[in-house]
């Protein structure tokens, strides 16, 4: 007769692993937990139904605590803008509109299209602002940034663009030449392209409509004649990956 008992696991126990801390580890560990606890304090006093005195605030805190808290807390009350008027009527509508400038000035230094008159038949490609700050590695507002990007779900395809297939790189082939580097003891030079699809030139003829920088519309009826690609177009991968 077969036994009913049932059968014993065994368990095969694994050696602990200690993992090496830096030596700095304690410390950062530390400055977190009081981090976040000066944070729940602040939290905590700006739910009070009285306002906190000046004295309690400079007991408990820094001013540059106090300037870093109140900054952050004015940009988490206002996101980034998502349309023009959003951005115009905020809070900071000046950065907004020196950023448009920026991003406009590079555009005709770069002389990305030129004004014309749209031909019979034609439709003019629409484009939007996008609007994002840069924060840096504290988390404070670095720049603000304004991009011009077509509607490139506008464009008709045969007349607007041909092709748009343009080559990536896989992460792969990325970690094998830093795998061979490291193996060989090389260099590896990296850079970056500053509107990168600004440097590529256009085969098409693609006409888009005058960008806006103020709610008003735009009195003048020509249109943007693209001679260089820009940010939302279907093929501007492609024409960036030509001229490179």
């Amino acid at each position: 007769t077969k036994s009913t008992a049932p059968r014993r696991r065994t368990v095969t126990k694994r050696p602990i692993r200690l993992i090496r801390r830096p030596s700095n580890f304690a410390q950062e560990s530390y400055d977190k937990v009081e981090n976040d606890r000066k944070q729940r304090e602040l939290k905590r006093l700006s739910r009070r139904s009285s306002l906190p005195t000046q004295r309690e605030l400079t007991e408990r805190f820094t001013e540059s605590e106090l300037e870093d808290s109140a900054s952050t807390a004015i940009h988490e009350s206002d996101p980034d803008p998502e349309t023009l008027q959003e951005a115009l009527e905020g809070p900071f509508a000046a950065q907004w509109a020196q950023a448009m400038e920026e991003e406009l000035k590079s555009m005709a230094d770069n002389q990305t299209w030129t004004l014309a008159n749209l031909p019979f038949g034609r439709k003019a490609v629409r484009n939007r602002w996008v609007f994002k700050r840069k924060l840096d590695q504290d988390g404070k507002v670095s720049r603000y940034k304004a991009r011009l990007v077509a509607k490139g779900f506008s464009q008709v395809d045969g007349v607007d663009f041909n092709q748009t297939f343009a080559p990536v790189a896989k992460y792969k082939s990325i970690r094998t030449v830093l795998a061979i580097a490291a193996a060989l003891q090389l260099n590896v030079h990296q850079m970056d392209v500053a509107t990168a699809f600004l440097n590529g030139e256009l085969q098409e003829q693609i006409y888009m409509e005058q960008p806006r920088t103020t709610l008003n519309k735009v009195n003048d009826k020509r249109v943007c004649l693209m001679s260089k690609a820009i940010y939302g177009l279907k093929q501007s991968p492609r024409a960036w990956n030509e001229n490179i």
